[in-house]
Order: C-alpha cells, then structure tokens, then sequence
C-alpha cells in the first residue's frame, strides 16, 4: 500500500502511503515496475464500449462481468487471442479478431519455441476455441473508426497497407457491435528508472525506450537494479529468472 512518488540522488524514495509521505534511503534499489498497455488513438476512441485487451480482462476475471454482448477485438500480438477466448466463455458474441500484422511463420520462429510445450499447448488451445466458434482471425486487419452517440454502436475495420502500414480505406468494412477491445501490445514503465538517471536505450523487440543493464540487472546507476517488464517487456517467465538473478 506504499507508492514511490519520485527518487532522487540514485537511491532517495519519496513516497506515500495513507496520505502520509516520506523519504527512504538505500543502498541498493531494485526497480521491478511492469509495463503498462499501449494506447493507440483513432477516431471514436473514447466512446463507452470502447477498452484495452486489460480492461476486458478485468472485467470479465476479477468483476464476472460481460462488458458487451457482441464484440469485436483488434490489435497485435498473443493477447489477442487469450482475450477472445476469455469473451467467448464469458458469453460475449465476438464477431472478428484483427491482427494488424502479417503471419510470419518461418522454421527460424519454430526453433525458437520448439521445446516450449506449455507455451505451444496455450496458443493451440486459444487458436482451437476460435477456430471451434467460427471467429474469423484475420490478419493484416485493424480498427479505423468507432461509431456512436453517448455510446458505441459500430466500428469501421479494414486492411493495413503493405508498405506504410496505413489504413486502406478502400477495404472498409462496418460491424454492428456494442464492444471493441484493442490490444497493441505493453510499454515499459520506465518513469522511476529515468528519475533515478539511469541510462537508456530504445529497443524496439522490448516495447521503447528500456534502461540499459548488464548480465546482473544493473543499470548505469550505482546501486539501481531494474528487472521484469519495466526493463523490457519479456513477459512473466523472463521476469521471474531476471527476478532469480
């Protein structure tokens, strides 16, 4: 029940709890802050109806409650489908999941996860449900525009062009829904680390801007360890063995 407000001098905390704050000194600082959803603005963006791939999950795991009735998901990565699965269950009538992407199967990806069965029989059991329910899943496909009054009412989805990555107006499509969930991946929390002064380093594959560290977590900073997603976001397997280390 402790938030830290800021620190200073590398390893000086300000910080709050019950409405009382102060200021805690250490030697050390381990910096373990997660990351957070990225949001992507379009039109429409604010309507109720309208929440992240996070927001959907709350809802339906920890409220037990059905946030629309029919849905349409979009965005990019594995998220999406764990999120469509979870409405599915939870008995939302999810019309489409986009993935802006392209499918990138190649032998260099097999090899990568090959031996990872857990994580191979979770994305086989999402990629079945879908399949089973007759979602459609289709890929190099995003949102442009979600409509309505004091609510949401529909949403405008199409392609991704090839080479810009903008929006092909000329494949647009309208759906009928009162739900849109967007998931375009997580952002690095990286606030305390910058405060702290620790260097960074933009690195694409781990969501921004991400403090540079060494083989033991430390970052440029004396004393000032970051691990887990808010150092790069890996995921709750790597944040465990960055958490070992």
């Amino acid at each position: 029940e402790t938030s830290v407000l800021g620190i200073w001098n590398g390893r000086e905390l300000r910080c709050s709890r019950h409405g009382v704050t102060g200021t805690l000194e250490a030697s050390q600082v381990i910096i373990s802050t997660g990351a957070r959803e990225r949001s992507i603005p379009f039109p429409g963006w604010t309507l109720p109806g309208v929440m992240t791939a996070g927001g959907a999950q709350i809802f339906v795991k920890t409220y037990r409650v059905r946030p629309g009735n029919k849905a349409l998901v979009a965005g990019t990565g594995p998220l999406l489908l764990v999120v469509s699965n979870q409405l599915r269950k939870a008995g939302v009538e999810v019309t489409a999941v986009l993935e802006a992407a392209k499918p990138r199967f190649s032998l260099d990806r097999l090899t990568k996860v090959w031996g990872e069965w857990g994580l191979l029989k979770d994305a086989w059991t999402y990629w079945r449900g879908l399949r089973s329910a007759g979602i459609p899943y289709l890929f190099g496909h995003t949102v442009f525009e979600a409509h309505g009054t004091d609510r949401l009412q529909a949403v405008t989805f199409g392609k991704v062009g090839e080479e810009h990555w903008q929006p092909d107006r000329t494949t647009a499509k309208r759906a009928d829904v009162d739900l849109l969930v967007v998931g375009f991946g997580l952002v690095p929390n990286t606030e305390l680390t910058s405060l702290a002064g620790c260097r960074h380093e933009y690195v694409d594959k781990l969501g921004g801007w991400v403090p540079t560290r060494d083989e033991h977590m430390r970052t440029s900073v004396p004393g000032v360890f970051a691990v887990g997603d808010g150092a790069g976001v890996a995921g709750a397997l790597v944040a465990l063995e960055e958490g070992r280390i």
